[in-house]
């Protein structure tokens, strides 16, 4: 079980000077020598220092992690899920958003140094404003790749 306080300013124009603050809690419950369980929850505060407003969110993952062939291949499942909404008087900011990532992906281990990945995902978000009562949709999916190098 890990635990994380996180607080931070960020002083550009571009980010309106925001103050965030980030508490989270993690964890990690390998159910067997082949199965692996990790979930998650953070909560995000972040005050807009310059339109002075703040934006409340919750972070929610889970993931799945099974050997296959020890040392050799593995699967993971991954699952993310966030929602947003800020109190501000801004119209065109007044906007709430949710959304989620899956992620499928299977790990083959080339050399003892050298990890090619493989899989797909799905991301979905929805915004709503609060202004225009517009809600907006959008969905991507694809299929990933990667080759990870051990130092």
């Amino acid at each position: 079980m890990d635990f994380q306080k996180i607080a931070y300013f960020d002083n550009t124009h571009l980010s309106d000077n925001t103050l965030t603050f980030s508490n989270g809690v993690y964890i990690n419950t390998p159910l067997s020598s082949r199965l692996n369980l990790n979930t998650g929850i953070v909560f995000i505060n972040s005050h807009n220092q310059v339109k002075q407003y703040l934006t409340a969110g919750q972070n929610y993952s889970a993931s799945a992690v099974y050997n296959i062939m020890k040392d050799f291949l593995s699967t993971q499942l991954w699952v993310f899920y966030k929602t947003e909404k800020n109190d501000t008087g801004y119209l065109t900011e007044k906007i709430d958003n949710s959304g989620m990532n899956t992620n499928l992906e299977f790990s083959v281990k080339l050399r003892q140094y050298m990890t090619w990945v493989l899989g797909g995902i799905y991301i979905m978000n929805d915004s709503y404003s609060r202004d225009t009562f517009q809600f907006i949709k959008t969905e991507e999916r694809g299929i990933t790749t990667r080759l990870i190098m051990d130092f």
